[in-house]
């Protein structure tokens, strides 16, 4: 039996970086039956991305979303707003 080194491991030990990766973009096409969605984030087009099950209620057209970061993609997570904001 051989043994092969299993390399640098110096970055398991890594202190995380601190907070999430977010971002907010403004969601300019949603439809809630079938979750396609077109969000832009610094003016470019982001299609399809995942959405929180929990966020779908409160998502449509021409609004501004949270988005996070879960490997190389984001995912709509919800819906941004300010206080007293009226709901629509």
């Amino acid at each position: 039996m051989s043994f092969t080194p299993p390399g640098d491991l110096s970055p398991l030990f890594d202190r995380p970086k601190p907070g999430l990766p977010v971002t907010q973009g403004r969601l300019t096409a949603f439809n809630a039956d079938t979750l396609a969605n077109t969000v832009e984030v610094a003016g470019q087009p982001l299609l399809d991305l995942a959405v929180l099950h929990d966020a779908v209620s409160s998502l449509a057209a021409d609004r501004t979303v949270l988005l996070v970061a879960l490997g190389s993609e984001y995912v709509i997570v919800g819906r941004v707003r300010t206080p007293p904001e009226q709901e629509e």
